[in-house]
């Protein structure tokens, strides 16, 4: 009896184990991401945080203000990869904001760019002496993992410097 192709297989599937196995634990693991929205205002601005947010690793996240009835918001989310997608997917913070909002409560709601998936809602009151309407002022993320303490400063750019950066440039 001929075991070259039992042999052949059995490296095949420990070949496929020891990849999997030297893969990084962070990549690998189920995260706990879920889709969390902080809002609230500065005078006439209003300020969101989408905390919890599953994307991949590589993508950029572009984000339009729209303001589809009054004292409504929406922020949509739309994904785009300069470089490609990357073979992992993790947890991100995504920012934005907008000012010139007139007085009164506002609901704010962040979804994906299609208005096919609503990730959060919630209602802001603002206080401010904005002359209205809203105009969209900024968007940013954090690196996978989010951001470790309220306050950080998102990052106009990613480092491809940074240990996570070369984790990336791995698995494009």
């Amino acid at each position: 009896m001929d075991r070259t192709p039992t042999r052949s297989l059995l490296v095949v599937i420990l070949l496929i184990m020891s990849v999997f196995l030297a893969l990084p634990a962070s990549v690998r693991a189920e995260e706990d991401c879920e889709d969390e929205l902080l809002a609230w205002s500065v005078e006439d601005a209003i300020f969101v945080e989408h905390l919890g947010a599953w994307y991949n690793c590589c993508v950029l996240i572009m984000v339009e203000m729209e303001t589809p009835e009054p004292n409504v918001v929406d922020f949509l989310e739309a994904e785009t990869y300069p470089d490609g997608p990357c073979y992992c997917d993790c947890c991100l913070s995504i920012g934005m904001h907008g000012t010139g909002f007139e007085p009164g409560t506002y609901l704010v709601r962040v979804w994906n760019e299609d208005r096919t998936e609503l990730f959060g809602e919630t209602t802001v009151e603002v206080e401010g002496e904005g002359a209205g309407p809203g105009a969209f002022q900024w968007f940013g993320q954090s690196p996978c993992g989010g951001y470790s303490d309220i306050g950080d400063d998102v990052p106009s750019e990613f480092d491809r410097g940074e240990t996570w950066g070369r984790v990336k440039q791995l698995f494009q």
